[in-house]
């Protein structure tokens, strides 16, 4: 028995097709995040990116909006005393792209935010 998987453009639902039958369309489960990344070098012990995504919900969030969610910008820098050790820190920016908490419960998380952290990878 062979089958065809199609999808929809828009991610919301999935349809599975045999010869013999078809089964009703199912809905699609899952969340997205596209990212594009550069990254270099300064010497080799400091290093740094810059990273800019794309979420986009297809009924992973199921009591909130399907399609894009947010747009994120993120810096990363990071040195090396040793081999070993790594030290790094990074700063990012989410923007939600059309949240509708009155209509969708689970977009009320959904909000523009600046976050930023610090840390240490040691590798034995």
């Amino acid at each position: 028995m062979r089958s065809v998987l199609i999808w929809s453009t828009d991610f919301q639902n999935m349809l599975v097709r045999s010869p013999t039958s078809i089964i009703p369309s199912m809905p699609m489960v899952l969340f997205v995040e596209m990212a594009i990344k550069y990254s270099n070098a300064l010497n080799k012990k400091v290093h740094y990116s810059v990273q800019g995504s794309l979420g986009v919900n297809a009924e992973y969030v199921s009591d909130g909006h399907n399609g894009l969610n947010y747009v994120q910008l993120r810096t990363n820098a990071s040195y090396h005393p040793i081999l070993q050790i790594e030290l790094y820190a990074y700063a990012g920016y989410n923007q939600a792209i059309d949240r509708d908490a009155i209509q969708y419960a689970g977009d009320v998380l959904l909000n523009n935010f600046y976050w930023s952290g610090i840390g240490m990878t040691y590798l034995f």
